[in-house]
């Protein structure tokens, strides 16, 4: 069985981050991703409900980056690659965070409004005893319960999720995963491939 890298591999580099590149492999993660969504039982705890939203915009938001792409190279191919690369760059480079606190300010938004909403979301992630990380690849969480603990690292560049559900946990975690785990080849959506460190 094909791994996502290997069917619709994401740019590694400037060279290669071309419109087409861009929106080819974030089409290809987009389409993936819709198919290992699940929708949550009626009597899905809150933790489940959160995932199915993060997994769908995740979706979405590729769905659209993918599509302003295709959009891009039809109308402006002179320029396509060119602001692909830019895109591509300000990805690698790592200072998202930077930018969108520069455009927040441009719609009028003061960045600081963000924090006590952050810190209530962490709040609550740690009443859940929930860690999740942010990276620049992809995140990870960390989840402890009575039964032990779960570590969860997420590359979304390469579409892989490993899980270590320690020696002494007992159930496994509600992944909105395939029930099948070889189905789905360890394949996980990711949230958002240019989410910066939190």
């Amino acid at each position: 069985m094909k791994r996502l890298d290997e069917i619709a591999p994401f740019p590694t580099n400037a060279e290669e981050a071309t419109a087409d590149n861009l929106a080819r492999a974030l089409t290809a993660s987009a389409y993936l991703a819709s198919g290992l969504i699940d929708f949550p039982d009626p009597d899905a705890s809150k933790e489940e409900i959160c995932r199915y939203g993060i997994a769908v915009k995740a979706v979405t938001r590729e769905f659209a980056a993918a599509y302003l792409l295709r959009v891009l190279k039809h109308e402006l191919p002179g320029m396509a690659d060119e602001l692909a690369r830019r895109l591509f760059g300000m990805w690698s480079d790592g200072d998202v965070d930077e930018w969108m606190w520069d455009w927040l300010r441009g719609y009028g938004i003061d960045p600081d409004v963000f924090e006590p909403i952050a810190a209530a979301i962490k709040a609550e992630q740690k009443a859940g005893q929930t860690h999740i990380r942010y990276t620049a690849t992809g995140f990870g969480a960390t989840t402890t319960g009575a039964t032990g603990q779960v570590v969860l690292n997420i590359d979304t560049a390469a579409g892989r999720v490993d899980i270590d559900l320690g020696t002494e946990f007992a159930e496994p975690m509600g992944l909105l995963l395939r029930d099948d785990p070889e189905e789905s080849d360890g394949a996980f959506f990711p949230d958002d491939d240019t989410a910066g460190a939190a």
